[in-house]
């Protein structure tokens, strides 16, 4: 899988490059912007439950007396309002990214497509007489549209949420190394175990969907494109039946 991401990303113009970089980018900011949320939660609740923690503890103290603060209560309403500042900037963030992902995913498969159109339409005679033009556009319309829903986009999705995943360990691992350790260890034999066994038959599921739609398109530019012949002989209760079980 690696290989074939490797050579899909090779194949595409420097422009598609430029853009999946900067949305790598962007998820390296998302990913500490949600860090920093998480961090700042924990202190906050802390503060709510136990207001004394402003003259014990050091560094709450250093940014009481920094600015001034009349008072416990306006201090915790200072402290809400970064709180929520932080929480809607992390949103926003993550919004913003998950939309640039989708957008971009959906340019670069019309990247992809236009060049297999292009691919197909220099070959010569003979490959169209070997190959049946259903089969051509199923891998037009069809399966560049799976590569980007099944490929490009949880591709992408999936380097945030390591690299989310990556940020909170190190956050772990600085408060309590130990447990951060056992933790990590019992998740990613969890992930590793499940990878393992759905890594086969999603290859499998795969080449299934692919070999059904190309027969659904093949029956549906058959069916439609000699339709007068389909009605004459009566067979359109066969393309059906064909048809439904294509389906399944």
């Amino acid at each position: 899988m690696i290989k074939n991401l490797v050579e899909l990303f090779s194949n595409l113009t420097k422009q598609d490059k430029r853009k999946i970089i900067f949305l790598q980018i962007l998820t390296i900011f998302m990913s500490f912007a949600e860090v920093l949320s998480i961090m700042a939660f924990g202190p906050f609740m802390t503060l709510i439950t136990n207001p004394d923690i402003i003259h014990t503890n050091e560094y709450i103290n250093g940014v009481y007396n920094y600015f001034n603060f009349e008072n416990t209560k306006s201090f915790i309403i200072f402290s809400a309002t970064a709180l929520l500042t932080i929480l809607s900037f992390s949103t926003i963030l993550h919004s913003f990214t998950i939309w640039k992902i989708a957008i971009n995913s959906n340019v670069i498969g019309s990247y992809l497509a236009s060049r297999i159109y292009q691919f197909y339409m220099k070959k010569n005679w003979m490959f169209h007489v070997k190959n049946n033009s259903s089969y051509l556009i199923n891998n037009l319309s069809n399966e560049c549209g799976r590569v980007v829903h099944g490929i490009i986009q949880p591709t992408l999705n999936s380097v945030a949420k390591i690299i989310l995943s990556l940020s909170i360990c190190i956050t772990i691992f600085i408060y309590n190394f130990s447990v951060a350790l056992f933790t990590s260890f019992i998740v990613t034999c969890f992930y590793f175990f499940i990878f393992k066994i759905v890594k086969k038959n999603l290859g499998n599921n795969g080449k299934i969907i692919s070999v059904k739609n190309a027969l659904r398109f093949k029956l549906m530019s058959e069916g439609f494109g000699g339709i007068k012949e389909t009605i004459l002989l009566g067979r359109q209760k066969l393309f059906s039946d064909r048809f439904y079980n294509s389906s399944f």
